[in-house]
This record gives structure tokens, sequence and C-alpha cells, in this order.
């Protein structure tokens, strides 16, 4: 496994957005919401004692007002800790990613992987790999993580050669990034 991910442009960088949440829904919506109009490859959530703390990786020097404020107190250190976990690919449950808006309905376990980001299809208890051929369904709201430098996108079974995404949408309509 590569941790490092693929190579990166010279005018991309990973940031912390400003701010913490209670709730990884309001930091997917408020990070889309401050995001707008910027380039963002991946953007993901990161729980860190309660608090839902979101990281960019974004084209440009884009930096977000109030990002760099507080260079002293608690929150510095986990966004610190938050930005190197996705730059290395290691920690942060995606929800902005290449690939992400062709996902939709369903899908064979083959177009998922050729089509998006995704390295990887686990289901827990499952010792072996996913038939290419399965079929996912549910593919509207999906949230794969950053796990050991892959992008882990963890299914349940449904049925027999049917599965869809362990995590469900919580609030109504799932996020989508703005095009």
């Amino acid at each position: 496994m590569d941790s490092a991910g693929p190579p990166r442009r010279p005018d991309e960088h990973v940031t912390a957005l400003p701010g913490w949440w209670t709730t990884v829904q309001e930091a997917e919506q408020q990070a889309l919401q401050l995001t707008r109009g910027t380039d963002v490859l991946t953007a993901a959530t990161h729980v860190v004692d309660g608090i839902a703390l979101v990281t960019a990786q974004v084209l440009g020097p884009h930096r977000w007002a109030g990002a760099g404020l507080r260079d002293h107190d608690r929150w510095a250190v986990m966004a610190r800790d938050a930005v190197a976990d996705h730059e290395a690919r290691y920690g942060g449950r995606l929800f902005v990613f290449p690939g992400q808006c062709a996902l939709a309905g369903a899908m064979t376990a083959r177009e998922v992987l050729d089509g998006t980001v995704i390295d990887e299809l686990v289901i827990p208890g499952h010792p072996s790999r996913i038939d290419p051929q399965a079929r996912i369904e549910g593919l509207d709201f999906v949230r794969p993580v950053y796990r050991q430098g892959q992008v882990v996108l963890t299914l349940r079974p449904i049925g027999s050669g049917l599965f869809t995404p362990f995590e469900r949408p919580r609030t109504a309509g799932a996020l989508r990034p703005s095009t």
C-alpha cells in the first residue's frame, strides 16, 4: 500500500476549515457552504473528543478567514493533527471525493472502484474481497474513509450478491458537492 496516495500538484494543499461542530452532518453542510466556489478535491470530517472538524484538499492558495488565528489553543492542535491525517490519507471520513457525482442508485463493485477514488470495498467479518460483479445499491449517500493510505468504503450485505453502504444518511436529502 502506498500511504502517500496519488502525486500532488504543486498548487494543492490540505487545510482545516475554521470552526468545529457537534455533528458530522452539521460540519458537512457548513463546509459545503463555506467552500462554495473553491476547487475542492477532497473534504473530510474528523471527530476528536466529540468535536467534528473539517479538512479540505484544495487547489490554489485559498485560506478561509479565521483559519490561522488560533495558533496556540486546543482547536489549532486538533486541526493540525486532522490536516496531517488527511495529507497522509490516514484518517478522515470523506464527504467530497473524485468520482462522487457518478455514484447513484445501483452499480457493480467494479464500476464503483473504476469510477471513483475508492480503493477498496470491505464488509465487516467478510474475509475475502467482494466479487467485482456484486451489486451495490443506495449509492446516493456514500462516505468512505481514509484508512492506511487507502480510500475504503464499508458495505453491509442486504441479499445474495447485493450490498449497500454501511453508513446511511441521517438527514433529509443526501449532501452532494455543488457543480
